[in-house]
């Protein structure tokens, strides 16, 4: 069970199994607070849990900024012919 992520709610969140034409069998959540209404298919809560997971990780991204001192003949002799200014 989860909680409700609706503001102002933060009810219960159920997994039903539906029994209407159409949609029958297809697991949905609902936030069990009558007033709420929160209701969600399954597969499209999946479906954004993951969306949710590989945005997060495309966000852990790190700007590094090096900043080194060096002798300028000890510079040419290890980098010669691997950098250019």
């Amino acid at each position: 069970m989860s909680n409700c992520k609706r503001l102002r709610c933060n009810d219960v969140i159920k997994l039903f199994t539906s029994t209407k034409v159409g949609s029958y069998g297809l697991k949905f959540l609902k936030c069990q607070n009558v007033q709420c209404e929160k209701f969600m298919w399954l597969k499209d809560a999946i479906d954004a849990d993951e969306k949710a997971k590989e945005d997060e990780k495309k966000k852990v991204v790190q700007n590094v900024k090096i900043t080194f001192e060096m002798n300028i003949d000890d510079f040419i002799r290890d980098f010669k012919g691997k950098t250019t200014l």
